[in-house]
C-alpha cells in the first residue's frame, strides 16, 4: 500500500515490496479503486480452505469423489450466495455433478443450466461458478 507520492521502497523493505502488489493510497482520485482492489486481493488470501475439502492440487482427480458437503465447501470457498448454497446443498450436488456441469461447458450450454435449472440467478455467482469450474475440472 503506497500512501506517499514517488516513494520507492529500498533494501529488504524494497525486496519485499517488489514481490507483491501495489495499492496506490496516496492518491486520492485512486483510493476507492485501490480500496476495493485490495479488499479483494484481502479476501482471497485469507479464506482458508476447509479441512475436508480436497486440496487444490488432488481436486481434479478426486472431484467426482465429493460429497454434497465438499461441493458445499467448493462454494463457499468460490464465494457465491447464500441461496445458490443452499439449493445445491438441497439438490444434493456432489462431484459427479460438477463434472457433468464441466461437460456443459463444452456444449455451450452451462449458463442456460445454472440459470434455469439450478438457480443461479445473480451474474458475480455465474462468474464464479464458471471460472473455478474451469480451474477445476
Amino acid at each position: 500500500m503506497t500512501v506517499q507520492s514517488g516513494f520507492q521502497a529500498s533494501g529488504w523493505l524494497g525486496a519485499l515490496a517488489g514481490t507483491h502488489k501495489s495499492y496506490p493510497m496516496h492518491d486520492p482520485s485512486r483510493i476507492a479503486e485501490a480500496s476495493v482492489a485490495l479488499i479483494a486481493d484481502l479476501r482471497q488470501r485469507t479464506q482458508p480452505a476447509p479441512a475436508d475439502e480436497p486440496s487444490e492440487d488432488s481436486a481434479a482427480s478426486l472431484v467426482d469423489e465429493w460429497t454434497t458437503a465438499d461441493v458445499t465447501s467448493w462454494l463457499t470457498r468460490v464465494g457465491v450466495s447464500r441461496s445458490v448454497l443452499t439449493k445445491w446443498a438441497r439438490l444434493g450436488m456432489d462431484g459427479k455433478a460438477l463434472r457433468g456441469l464441466a461437460l456443459l461447458r463444452k456444449d455451450h450450454c452451462l449458463g442456460t443450466t445454472l440459470r434455469e435449472d439450478l438457480s443461479v440467478r445473480n451474474p458475480l455467482d455465474l462468474l464464479h461458478i464458471v471460472r473455478e469450474l474451469d480451474s477445476l475440472v
